[in-house]
């Protein structure tokens, strides 16, 4: 279930409500505030599902290791205990295999996001130029 980002009053909004200061004068003054901030909440919304799943990574990788410590226990010769090691350190490059891949298409992410960013920065400060 996807959160919905509450709707708040821009800066503009706000400042319209000073008797010193224009709209014009604030979207001047805070609009790479309002870009950078825009930004942070991309961010946060798409680093929170990854973070997620790598939470649940980890978690089946704390349950896996303490199963695998148990059947540890229960070996009565080393070929048992080699086995079960075996199959416990497969099932950990799964999920390491799986947390690089989603860091993977996080940095990928967040260097487009960036550059998006930087772009609208520019066409922004050239058009308060004119």
């Amino acid at each position: 279930m996807e959160r919905q980002p509450k709707q708040r009053p821009g800066a503009e909004t706000i400042f319209a409500t000073l008797p010193a200061i224009n709209g014009y004068v604030a979207r001047v003054m805070l609009w790479p505030v309002e870009a950078w901030l825009h930004l942070q909440s991309e961010m946060l919304n798409a680093a929170a599902p990854a973070t997620a799943q790598w939470m649940e990574r980890r978690c089946e990788g704390t349950t896996a290791a303490l199963a695998s410590i148990e059947k540890l226990t229960k070996c009565k010769d080393v070929q048992d205990a080699t086995e079960v090691q075996n199959e416990w350190v497969k099932d950990e490059a799964k999920r390491l295999e799986a947390d690089m891949r989603s860091l993977g298409e996080q940095t990928l992410f967040f260097a487009r996001a960036a550059e998006k960013a930087s772009r609208q920065a520019t066409q922004a400060a050239a058009g308060s130029a004119e």
